[in-house]
């Protein structure tokens, strides 16, 4: 169990990578669009090869699980992105951040249905604590970091939501396959669908520059390959409501990178929020107690 924790936490804190460099993508001019096309392209293309080299037989799937991957890449991949950089287009980052961090809930709620895990005291609270925690380290406190419109809302709810289904579609491909296949597979139907907004092939020129061509491929394999590779390989062993609350260490991550790497001032209640968000993950950790079952005593008889 600690090694599903291990993995889930490890994988969410190199998806706190993307916000660092993608803001240096997007500072030497390369649009949203561009830098999530070019993200999922070259995962795919690097899981591809790693597993053609060295694996060949985790590309082995039933034909009757294809349209199930399609789907998991749509959803997952293809439409987070896609709604991910419209809420923030249509709102702000912060804003984006906030309802991209309603998916614990809902895979929490999912998950109860699908996987029939309890929705327990200790989730709840955890869940509260998250929430919270998320809200302080990305200062949605500032008002002036808000922008809240209706289209925006819905997209970013939307987001939320189809983050937080990876969990859940990954939690089933595992039934069945490793983390690897899982990983590949979804983001090779995603990457077919978002490549024909992205239009990937018209900006292979973007490669002649050593820099960006540097951080588009680290951008693809610390946030992305290691991220859902170790992600996807920790949900084996954790209940996916679980992972998505523990995954909420990203943006703790994210707000550390920015004050090491951009020189970020930290404030009081970032600090605050990344104590909670800690709080939150170490409790989902803490095994529940089980009530032992006491026999009634019985009166003993004597001859």
């Amino acid at each position: 169990m600690k090694k599903g924790y291990i993995l889930v936490a490890s994988g969410a804190a190199c998806w706190g990578a993307v916000g660092t460099f993608s803001t240096i993508l997007f500072q030497q001019g390369l649009s949203s669009l561009t830098v999530a096309n070019f993200r999922i392209l070259l995962t795919t293309l690097m899981l591809g090869l790693f597993l053609a080299i060295f694996n060949r037989q985790q590309f082995r799937i039933n034909l009757k699980d294809i349209p199930f991957f399609a789907v998991a890449g749509l959803i997952s991949v293809c439409l987070f992105n896609f709604t991910y950089i419209t809420a923030i287009n249509l709102t702000t980052i912060v804003t984006a951040v906030i309802l991209l961090y309603t998916a614990p809930v809902f895979v929490t709620i999912i998950s109860r249905f699908t996987f029939q895990e309890k929705i327990t005291l200790q989730k709840a609270i955890a869940l509260i604590f998250t929430l919270l925690g998320c809200f302080l380290v990305v200062e949605a406190y500032n008002l002036s970091n808000l922008k809240i419109n209706l289209p925006g809302l819905l997209i970013g709810l939307s987001a939320g939501l189809t983050y937080g289904l990876y969990s859940i579609f990954g939690k089933k491909a595992l039934a069945s396959y490793s983390s690897w296949t899982t990983v590949f597979y979804s983001f090779a139907f995603g990457t077919a669908i978002l490549s024909i907004f992205g239009q990937p092939w018209t900006k292979l020129y973007l490669f002649n520059d050593y820099q960006t061509a540097q951080f588009l491929f680290l951008n693809s394999l610390i946030p992305t390959v290691l991220a859902y590779t170790l992600y996807t390989a920790g949900l084996k062993y954790v209940e996916s409501s679980k992972a998505s609350i523990i995954a909420t260490v990203e943006p703790v991550v994210a707000v550390i990178l920015a004050s090491l790497i951009f020189h970020e001032t930290i404030r009081l209640y970032q600090f605050l929020g990344i104590i909670l968000v800690l709080v939150s993950v170490i409790l989902i950790q803490i095994p529940l107690k089980k009530r032992k079952k006491h026999e009634e005593p019985t009166d003993s008889v004597s001859t």
